[in-house]
């Protein structure tokens, strides 16, 4: 309720005298094709505008010719410019004015001596985001002064996005939830006294990351800003194997992608058919593991990309061939034996630093006679695990570095081979909680 009434005081206080109007952006590349009225054939046309300082300028290209574009001006939503072209010694000026309704353009073409034609364009759409997650920020509630925690989640089912939103602990449905390239809208009804007040946001998707604006109805627009929970980095390193067929022999080809990682950088090899390429670009967000090459191909470089979702010892997701597609990708990683020694075990832990960089120190459990100690080693640097305590799967221990002003808590669950928990650390006075994983190694 006290939300309720802080934007009813937003309202009255008049705080935006002057509603502001969206003016859709007409940077990008414009696309469309046209017929030669003399052979017939059809010509592709784009046309590519930048904006700097106001001022709309860029080049149009016909059939492989580029041409300047003169007197670019946008209108409220309607574009208009226009170019020369040379026939035969004689110079006709061709104008075009159009109105802009997100990635389309439809107006009309001026032709002197042939009078108005229809024009109509469509922009390059980047690909889009995945917007999906828990996004989380904070207001202040104008009414009170207290700062209110909001937190929007985003699914994502065959395609079409939705979810809930929660501000100040009472929950409203997100409604038309969309994303076009980066950019991720959605709504709100918020009920004022039996009033719905709608309230909308808009935002441009970086990573983790969103910033934009929400418009209250009648009232203008304020600027937001997002950050999605990111989970804890799962471990890629290791063998991971699959086969494909080569589409000039229809030859069976043997992959085997090598990941490693040092000092928080994901590096590796890749051998395709017994060529090795080295591996660029990885990364690791979540569970999600990206890397490309370079494939040479008669003096031409052909850039071929990779992404998939980590479960366990088995990744799947697309392969991208840079002006082919994207095809499905799916590899194995090799399982190395099961380690007999029952005495020590050997633990593999990742996680995620605020700065993101991604950690993989090595805890080793030892077991003396029923009494359980351990050793965490990272960078080289080994500490002893202070509190080392184990019950009913659940596991706790302490690090501490007292002359740098470093102490962290570890607190997690085991699931047979694998572990999942909360580092809750300070450092430098400064304190904070990182999710992490951890694998049981059998090196």
């Amino acid at each position: 309720m006290k939300t309720r009434l802080g934007v009813i005081a937003l309202l009255l206080t008049g705080l935006i005298a002057n509603t502001s109007f969206a003016i859709d952006d007409p940077t990008g590349t414009w696309r469309w094709v046209h017929q030669d009225p003399g052979t017939g054939r059809t010509i592709k046309n784009s046309l590519a505008l930048t904006s700097a300082d106001g001022e709309v300028g860029g080049s149009y290209v016909m059939d492989g010719v580029t041409y300047e574009v003169n007197n670019a001006k946008l209108g409220g939503n309607t574009l208009s410019w226009d170019y020369d072209l040379d026939i035969g010694g004689q110079v006709i000026n061709i104008r075009f004015s159009a109105e802009i309704s997100g990635d389309t353009l439809a107006g009309t073409v001026n032709i002197p001596g042939l009078g108005d034609v229809p024009w109509a364009a469509q922009r390059d759409v980047a690909a889009t985001v995945d917007p999906t997650g828990t996004w989380r920020w904070e207001h202040t509630d104008p009414a009170t002064g207290q700062l209110v925690k909001d937190v929007l989640k985003i699914t994502s089912t065959k395609g079409k996005i939705g979810g809930s939103y929660d501000m100040g602990g009472e929950t409203y449905a997100a409604n038309n939830g969309r994303v076009n390239g980066t950019t991720l809208s959605w709504d709100f009804d918020l009920d004022i006294e039996g009033q719905a007040l709608n309230i909308s946001f808009s935002g441009n998707i970086s990573g983790d990351t969103v910033e934009g604006t929400v418009t209250i109805a009648g009232v203008g627009d304020f600027p937001w800003t997002a950050q999605r929970d990111v989970a804890a980095a799962v471990d890629p390193t290791g063998t991971w194997r699959w086969e494909h067929d080569d589409p000039a022999t229809g030859q069976l080809v043997k992959d085997v992608l090598t990941i490693t990682s040092a000092n928080g950088k994901i590096g590796g090899s890749y051998d395709m058919g017994g060529e090795t390429y080295a591996v660029n670009n990885s990364r690791v967000n979540g569970t999600t593991l990206s890397w490309e090459f370079d494939l040479e191909i008669d003096g031409q470089t052909l850039n071929i990309s990779f992404s998939g979702d980590i479960s366990d010892d088995a990744v799947a997701g697309t392969v991208t061939i840079a002006g082919l597609g994207d095809f499905p990708w799916e590899a194995q990683r090799d399982v190395v034996a099961e380690n007999t020694d029952a005495s020590t075990s050997k633990w593999i832990i990742t996680f995620t630093l605020p700065d993101g960089r991604l950690q993989n120190p090595v805890l080793v459990i030892s077991d003396d006679q029923g009494t359980l100690s351990a050793v965490y080693t990272t960078d080289g640097i080994s500490l002893d695990a202070e509190d080392f305590t184990v019950e009913d799967g659940r596991f706790s221990f302490s690090l501490s570095v007292p002359d740098a002003g470093v102490t962290a808590r570890f607190s997690g669950t085991a699931d047979g081979d694998s572990a999942t928990g909360v580092i809750a650390y300070e450092v430098g006075g400064e304190s904070g909680e990182l999710k992490f994983i951890a694998k049981k190694s059998t090196d």
